[in-house]
């Protein structure tokens, strides 16, 4: 049976979760490198919002929000080396994620892209993006990752858009996180499976 197929693009953040998490579960699929200015007519068909990452199951399902893959995949096989997650640490995760995706990603396209959005206002978007960074700060003084000493789903969600902030801007990062947040970025970046779902094909 032909494994699952990925839309994807490399370089989108969004996707590289989706990437991350299935190699992480080893899960096996067949990848479609996209071209955003010419998107292919399946994936529309699939996902008409035309957005990457869209995965197709071998049921015919489609998942196309880079949460919802990286839930399906740890749900599917949950790696080894991940931290369980109790309610407790869930407690920890969901407000993350959740300033992660309703603030921090609206302030970091603006701080990269302000030519392209109106009214941008450097100094709000910047002490926004330093307001999460010292949250992830907060969560990494004692653990080496945001919910425990294992990696778990908000390492996976979180990464890829420090990532970004990263490439923005060094300076802000490094200025503006911890010790165990520029480690926490450090393993990640440097990790085999980064490397491996980041490379040319």
């Amino acid at each position: 049976m032909r494994p699952p197929v990925l839309y994807t693009f490399r370089r989108c953040p969004y996707a590289i979760r989706a990437r991350l998490a299935l190699l992480l579960c080893d899960i096996e699929y067949d990848a479609i490198e996209v071209d955003l200015k010419n998107k292919p007519a399946a994936m529309l068909l699939l996902s008409p919002k035309g957005t990457v990452p869209v995965l197709q199951l071998q049921d015919g399902t489609i998942i196309d929000e880079s949460y919802d893959i990286v839930q399906w995949a740890l749900a599917n096989n949950y790696p080894d080396k991940f931290l369980l997650m109790t309610e407790e640490r869930k407690f920890i995760a969901e407000p993350i994620y959740t300033k992660l995706n309703k603030e921090f990603i609206f302030h970091l396209n603006r701080f990269k892209y302000p030519d392209r959005y109106a009214d941008v206002d450097m100094d709000l978007h910047t002490n926004e993006i330093i307001s999460f960074l010292n949250i992830l700060s907060s969560e990494l003084q004692q653990y080496d990752f945001l919910c425990g000493s294992a990696p778990s789903y908000i390492d996976i969600l979180v990464f890829p858009f420090i990532r970004q902030l990263r490439i923005a801007d060094a300076d802000i990062l490094t200025k503006n996180a911890n010790h165990g947040l520029l480690a926490w970025f450090s393993w990640w970046s440097d990790s085999s499976c980064f490397q491996e779902v980041i490379r040319k094909v």
